[in-house]
């Protein structure tokens, strides 16, 4: 799929709950090319319609098995990254962010988006920043330079707030 077919799909989604629901229930097939094109798809809709997203987040974490797509990861952690995330999801978010984020298996981006959604999280629950602080301490060693960064940057700001 090209962009352009992922813009007309994501115009039909964001117009339609059932469509989304549709796209959500694919992330869960067999069909690699089919789960790629819906978690890329979903990867939009979620940041347009992030009630319709956060509605569905707790079969979408329930589904999650260690032979799902990559691109799933991906697009989840990239739409909790740049959606506010309600009082509601923050407990599971915030626990499957620290396992993303402590996996080393886990790819490089999911684990970098990790880190803001993270970040985001001790803006509004500052009592995590030492259990947050410990666990991007132990990820050190094994951080890529991107990584690196991210990591660093939120150990700087977690010593901001005084914790």
């Amino acid at each position: 799929m090209r962009k352009p077919e992922v813009d007309f799909y994501v115009e039909i989604a964001t117009q339609s709950n059932d469509f989304f629901n549709k796209l959500i229930n694919n992330l869960f097939t067999t069909n690699k090319i089919l789960v790629f094109n819906s978690a890329w798809i979903i990867g939009y809709v979620g940041i347009i319609k992030p009630n319709w997203f956060l509605s569905r987040l707790g079969d979408i974490y329930h589904n999650l098995k260690p032979n799902t797509d990559d691109s799933v990861y991906r697009n989840i952690s990239r739409v909790l990254m740049r959606i506010e995330i309600s009082d509601k999801y923050q407990g599971i978010v915030t626990k499957n962010s620290i396992d993303w984020l402590s996996d080393n298996k886990m790819p490089i981006a999911v684990r970098a988006f990790c880190i803001h959604i993270i970040s985001k999280i001790i803006d509004k629950q500052p009592y995590l920043c030492n259990e947050i602080r410990d666990i991007i301490e132990s990820i050190i060693p094994n951080s890529s330079p991107g990584l690196l960064n991210a990591v660093h940057k939120l150990l700087k700001k977690i010593n901001k707030m005084n914790y």
